[in-house]
């Protein structure tokens, strides 16, 4: 009986470890694993790596919580991979029936993918340690006015760590107070050893400075608030200038964006209608097609979307997600291209564009389809972003007037809920109703911090949720004391100032892109009616071997086709001139709607106007 029991035991202790196994198994991640090969396999050549490329300093900077040798070996078995995958690829193309030109251009091209991927495994983690470094440099003098305004309210310092990596205003500086707050309870340091810790490995120069000098304050026993005070002005002069940087980048983009989309479209545009309309060959017609098509449709779009990419790294971020406005968004593009296709297939512009018969009356359908369908993207868009954000702009010296109000009346001796229910009764602009909103829940009981919260969720404005969750954290975390609301109150009205400057320095270049955009449309058909004009002038030789070929379709044909990529890159500019006045890339749907519109007016009305000399140079110039 016993051996039985025994038996049995063993039995469930044997399941019960292989179930522990089973588990341990499932929770390998694939990047574990993939480490794993990689360190079995390049484990020594990952380490001569990191020390060459000094990945230790780099990843640490980067807070990438890898091994430098692990990650080293890790880009090496990439590399590899990518090696083997070049060579098994260029076995097939050595038998392909195409001349060896080519094929040497393609193995050249695949050649380049190992290096590629090596290159991007070493900058990865400087480009990630960059974009730490930036988004932490904005948001600093936020974070230093809320640490400076719990700190006057005797808030100690390991609780203002962990008000940070609580807030849901930050999101780079939360992070780095968690990273703070993991090393005091996962390996047991004090505070600030934690933060020297942290502040030392930070690529940021700004960030490492004033968390440092805010150590050394506390051991030597001196004033935490006049330090975080004075750091906190030094860095609101700092960002002066780097207000006037941010102005000048955005400046250098939108200029060079607008010169190659409009010198250089111009440019590729006349040697694309010269090829297309002189229609020397078949084979010279499709490559000019071909070309184009490659331009208009891939590269122009792909440099827009660059530079509402890097116009994005340059300004500072929002904080804030449309979701709503987003949602809009991905339901309109499948409705534009469901009213594209209707309005195509019923109006017979479809069945001309396949059949290769285009006229007059086909390219101004085409243009009102596309236009259309655009404005199906954009119109519900910018709808959806307007309704959002309605009512949330221009609210920061509203915000400024408002705190120094508080801070007067909290002197009277009234509590801070009661002081915010009497200054709500005053006039703050577009500010009022966020005021009168939160004075009437409090005022009906509910706590501030739910009052404030409530309201906060149809706010928009980045620096308005901050501001207020800073001034809901004085008064429930450091009592609201008149000296806080005033040092709160005085950081915001230079925080606002900062804000409005950088507004007014962007806001001249947003008419860049309606320019471009207007100025391509129009010399796009003007180079269209000079090519047309110059062809029917040039003598046919004998036999028409090289006299021009161009005929009424085909010329329609190119006008259309034309016509449309400019409309299509005219949207994109739109949307780039909405990344550059808000800030927000959904704002960029409101512009487009309108220059969408313009450019197919202008080319509609362009075309209009010049119908007898292109009627007269289209005959002239078809053979007979």
């Amino acid at each position: 009986m016993a051996k039985a029991v025994e038996a049995r035991g063993a039995e469930a202790r044997a399941a019960r470890k292989k179930e522990r196994g089973k588990e341990g198994r499932e929770k390998i991640s694939f990047e574990e694993r993939f480490d794993a090969i990689a360190y079995a396999a390049f484990g020594d050549l990952g380490e001569k790596l990191a020390r060459a490329f000094e990945l230790e300093r780099v990843l640490a900077e980067a807070g990438m919580n890898v091994h430098p040798v692990v990650y080293g070996a890790r880009v090496i078995f990439v590399t590899y991979l990518a090696i083997v995958a070049v060579l098994l690829s260029l076995i097939p193309i050595i038998y392909l029936p195409i001349p060896p030109m080519f094929k040497l251009i393609l193995g050249l091209v695949l050649g380049m993918i190992p290096v590629y991927a090596f290159l991007m495994g070493i900058m990865y983690p400087q480009s990630r340690a960059s974009d730490r470094s930036r988004r932490v440099e904005y948001e600093l003098p936020f974070a230093a006015t809320y640490m400076t305004t719990l700190a006057r309210g005797g808030v100690s310092i390991g609780r203002i760590i962990e008000k940070l990596a609580e807030s849901k205003v930050f999101h780079a500086m939360r992070e780095e107070a968690r990273r703070i707050i993991r090393e005091v309870r996962f390996f047991g340091k004090d505070i600030l050893s934690a933060i020297e810790y942290v502040a030392s490995r930070h690529p940021n120069r700004l960030f490492k400075d004033f968390m440092l000098g805010w150590v050394s304050v506390i051991r030597t026993g001196g004033d935490i608030v006049h330090y975080l005070e004075a750091k906190t002005t030094a860095m609101f002069e700092a960002r002066i200038n780097a207000i006037r940087v941010i102005a000048e980048r955005v400046a250098a983009f939108a200029e060079a964006y607008i010169i190659f989309a409009v010198i250089g479209s111009l440019g590729f545009y006349v040697f694309f209608a010269a090829g297309s309309l002189l229609g020397v060959g078949t084979a010279g017609t499709a490559q000019a097609y071909t070309s184009f098509f490659l331009f208009s449709f891939v590269v122009m779009p792909l440099v827009s979307v660059a530079i509402i990419v890097a116009i994005g790294k340059v300004l500072p971020p929002t904080g804030i997600k449309l979701e709503k406005t987003r949602k809009v968004i991905l339901a309109s593009i499948p409705l534009a291209a469901v009213i594209f296709l209707l309005l195509t297939a019923v109006t017979g512009v479809l069945n001309a564009m396949l059949t290769g018969e285009f006229n007059r009356r086909v390219f101004n359908l085409a243009i009102v389809s596309t236009l259309a369908a655009l404005e199906a993207i954009a119109i519900p868009s910018a709808a959806a972003f307007i309704s959002e954000t309605r009512g949330t702009s221009g609210m920061e010296h509203s915000l400024a007037s408002f705190l120094r109000d508080l801070a007067e009346v909290r002197k009277t001796g009234l509590s801070p809920e009661r002081s915010l229910v009497y200054v709500a009764r005053r006039d703050y602009g577009k500010f009022t109703w966020v005021v009168r909103q939160i004075a009437a829940r409090v005022a009906w009981g509910f706590p501030l911090r739910k009052s404030t919260e409530a309201v906060l969720r149809k706010v928009k404005d980045w620096f308005v949720v901050m501001i207020l969750t800073f001034l809901v954290d004085a008064i429930d975390v450091g009592g609201g004391s008149p000296i806080t609301l005033d040092t709160l109150a005085r950081f915001t009205s230079v925080l606002a100032e900062l804000e409005v400057d950088l507004k007014r320095r962007i806001r001249s270049y947003v008419f860049m892109p309606y320019f471009g955009a207007l100025l391509t449309a129009g010399a796009t058909v003007m180079v269209l009616m000079f090519t047309a004009q110059t062809l029917s002038a040039a003598p046919v030789q004998a036999g028409g071997a090289f006299g021009p070929k161009i005929t009424t379709s085909e010329f329609w044909k190119a006008a259309t086709i034309f016509s449309i990529s400019v409309m299509i890159n005219s949207f994109l500019m739109g949307m780039v001139a909405g990344k550059m006045s808000a800030r927000f890339t959904e704002a960029g749907f409101l512009h487009a709607a309108l220059l969408t519109a313009l450019v197919a007016a202008v080319v509609i009305a362009l075309m209009g106007s010049a119908k007898v000399a292109i009627g007269t140079a289209v005959k002239a110039a078809t053979p007979p």
